[in-house]
């Protein structure tokens, strides 16, 4: 009894022990945790949270230019950057700002080219530095080396604002005669860092137009792991800031997905700006980006040097010209870039070397990782391809390729492609001598306005057509009315319409008026809307009779039938039209469609264009336009009622380039 006694006092004994050691443990256990979130809120109180053992810097590289200068859209995208959310994500954000006569925003100074950081109250100056070009690739290099070696952090990121030009680089400064930087520069300045030897950017931004391309690609793949930039003419916006993406990035992302938020955001900008003018459609605004793996550049180089390695330019010239006559050219008004889609270029061209055009295509879906386009033709990456540009320029960018050996094989393909236009120069295919007009024709029900039929070797030849339209005005002189609309070839017709698309000017007030037919120029066209612009003149008549050349950009919805002004651009004090946008309101008229009658045909009664003699056009010498109070004015589709005849001239660029003209087309 005694020895269960004590046999059951141990047991107790022992039970006890045991107990008071799992309290014991219980108690440091909830006083780690109680340890544990407080620090986590210390962490966030003082705005340190997120992966801290992870961190990145971004470099601005900001080349305000005139965007800036005139209308502050480089202000808007830094003021849009968060410095409590890069805080949260321990993300260091570093600028270097210049090359604008003038910046919207108390930090920046325009008299230097200095270095800032985000911090708390914004951005504060780090680095004072002389004026220096923005276009100069030690800018540059001395910007990231002075970033480097100041802020060690785990990744380092490089943002390009400014304008693009495509295969001519970026970054155009506007106090140094519009110096920019190369693709040479900056293949120069990036390899004057540590970027390429001890490690690589995760990825280069260009918040630029145009840049998206291939060549741009080949040059950074060895200082970048990514590229993100559009194929496309960006948008800038007063209305939101593009740059507010450095908001989202998080510790833990990584590259593809950091490109993807840039990518969203510039989307929804697209979106805001839509939203808050008139382009209320999918379509209405024509815009890409794309993120591109740099580390697979050199894969796509070695198959597409393959593929036009093997194609016979001579042999193949007439239907090399054809395709490329027929791809949406990026920077429409900007023709001398000569930049298409690589995508489309290759798969059009795929016949001729098949099995080496599919591992090219192949290839591009591996290098283009993700691509947002406003249309299903835009794949994320483009190419230069000789065609519309000035000799000049084309001269100069085919000697871009000398810095690119990796594509020594295309620069020798678009050589011989220049080189076989060279030759047929002095070939020319008349287009004023045609089997039959649609004015000899009885009315077809459904038919184009205007229909040409080619004849067999003028098929041959042909490569693409645009065309002008004139109202006769019954005196031996025409007045233009619609011009640069692209003709489409039906089997052997060329046919062109102006029906539903031609705008007359009505006043608001003056109901009896019989209205006027503007001077359109179309500028382009989707599934969904037509876009044009018209030259006006802006009138301050309290102003001793000021008068401004602008330029009225306009938009039709082929659905709802609906006109709408997009905005007037007007000239600054260089008299040029530029990208200042007018306030209407503060004019006191407008002055549409300044235009005479001319004299476009010769001797024989071929159409030859306006003939210019001693610098002016050969015409009636009477100038008419429509002049009106802002907004009081309305835009309907023209009717053609008016008793007048309308002719068409196509204006035909054949496979060598050689541009002629049709004989006039009487309108159906």
């Amino acid at each position: 009894m005694n020895q269960n006694m004590v046999i059951q006092n141990n047991q107790y004994n022992n039970s006890n022990n045991k107990s008071n050691k799992l309290l014991l443990i219980i108690i440091i256990l909830l006083l780690l945790i109680i340890i544990s979130v407080v620090g986590m809120m210390m962490l966030n109180k003082n705005g340190l949270g997120g992966n801290r053992s992870f961190s990145r810097t971004v470099m601005i590289y900001m080349t305000g230019s005139d965007l800036e200068s005139r209308g502050g859209l480089g202000t808007v995208d830094l003021n849009g950057i968060d410095y409590n959310a890069t805080q949260e994500q321990n993300i260091n954000v570093l600028l270097i700002a210049g090359g604008a006569k003038k910046w919207h925003n108390d930090y920046i100074d325009e008299k230097t080219t200095s270095i800032y950081k985000l911090e708390e109250n914004g951005f504060e100056k780090v680095k004072e530095q002389p004026l220096q070009s923005m276009g100069n690739s030690k800018t540059l290099s001395d910007f990231i080396n002075y970033v480097y070696d100041n802020y060690k952090t785990d990744k380092y990121d490089l943002i390009f604002w400014n304008h693009g030009g495509a295969i001519d680089g970026s970054e155009y400064d506007e106090l140094n005669f519009h110096d920019n930087l190369t693709l040479e520069e900056l293949k120069t300045a990036l390899s004057s860092t540590a970027f390429g030897k001890q490690t690589k950017l995760g990825t280069i931004f260009f918040n630029t137009c145009l840049n998206g391309t291939l060549e741009v690609a080949n040059v950074l793949k060895n200082y970048s792991d990514y590229l993100v930039a559009s194929e496309e003419v960006t948008l800038g916006s007063p209305y939101t800031s593009e740059l507010r993406f450095i908001n989202t990035i998080e510790s833990t992302d990584d590259e593809i997905e950091i490109g993807k938020k840039f990518i969203s955001t510039y989307k929804d900008k697209v979106n805001e700006i839509r939203e808050k003018t008139i382009f209320k459609k999918d379509g209405a605004i024509y815009s890409t980006y794309s993120l591109i793996k740099l580390s697979e550049v050199d894969n796509l180089t070695n198959y597409l040097s393959d593929f036009f390695a093997s194609i016979n330019v001579q042999n193949n010239f007439s239907y090399i010209s054809k395709v490329r006559a027929n791809l949406r050219q990026y920077g429409n008004d900007a023709p001398d870039y000569d930049m298409v889609d690589l995508y489309n270029l290759v798969d059009n061209l795929k016949d001729l070397s098949k099995d080496k055009g599919q591992k090219v295509l192949d290839q591009y879906n591996r290098t283009v990782v993700y691509n947002w386009a406003t249309d299903s033709d835009s794949r994320g990456m483009s190419i230069y391809f000789p065609y519309n540009g000035k000799l000049r320029a084309q001269t100069a960018f085919i000697s871009v390729y000398d810095g690119i050996s990796d594509l020594s094989k295309y620069q020798k393909f678009i050589k011989d492609f220049t080189d076989a236009r060279k030759i047929g120069e002095n070939k020319t295919y008349s287009y004023s001598k045609n089997a039959i007009s649609i004015a000899e024709k009885p009315k077809e029900k459904g038919s184009s306005d205007f229909k040409l039929e080619l004849t067999e070797e003028q098929l041959e030849n042909f490569a693409s057509a645009q065309y002008v339209v004139y109202r006769d005005n019954k005196d031996g002189y025409y007045k233009p009315i619609y011009t640069k609309g692209t003709a489409v070839l039906d089997g052997k017709n060329l046919t062109a319409s102006i029906k539903n698309r031609q705008l007359r000017l009505r006043s608001l007030t003056d109901k009896e008026d019989e209205g006027y037919t503007l001077l359109l120029s179309q500028t382009d066209e989707t599934d969904d809307f037509i876009k044009y612009e018209t030259t006006v003149i802006l009138q301050k008549l309290k102003d001793d009779f000021k008068m401004e050349l602008g330029k009225m950009n306009l938009v039709y919805d082929k659905e709802t039938r609906k006109i709408d002004v997009i905005n007037v651009l007007y000239s600054g004090e260089d008299n040029m039209v530029s990208s200042a946008v007018a306030d209407l309101s503060q004019y006191d008229s407008i002055a549409f469609s300044l235009s005479s009658g001319w004299d476009i045909l010769d001797a024989d009664g071929n159409y030859v264009g306006p003939q210019i003699i001693d610098g002016k056009i050969k015409g009636d010498g009477v100038i008419t336009g429509w002049e009106e109070k802002p907004g009081n004015y309305t835009f309907e589709l023209e009717k053609f009622e008016d008793g007048y005849d309308y002719y068409c001239a196509f204006i035909i660029t054949d496979i060598y380039g050689n541009v002629s003209y049709s004989k006039l087309v009487k309108m159906n």
